[in-house]
């Protein structure tokens, strides 16, 4: 068995708010959860 420090590192999409990212830890697996940013609608302009 190979045991020692693993790291990874990446780049999080533009718009994801990083104080509501979720990491859970059970049985040897990481789950990292990253909510998909609210899309902007388009705005309504009313021609007359």
């Amino acid at each position: 068995m190979a045991y020692g420090k693993f790291q990874r590192s990446f780049a999080l999409p533009e718009g994801v708010n990083a104080d509501t990212i979720k990491a859970d830890y059970k049985d040897g697996v990481l789950k990292i959860t990253i909510p998909k940013p609210a899309t902007k609608q388009p705005k309504a302009i009313t021609v007359q």
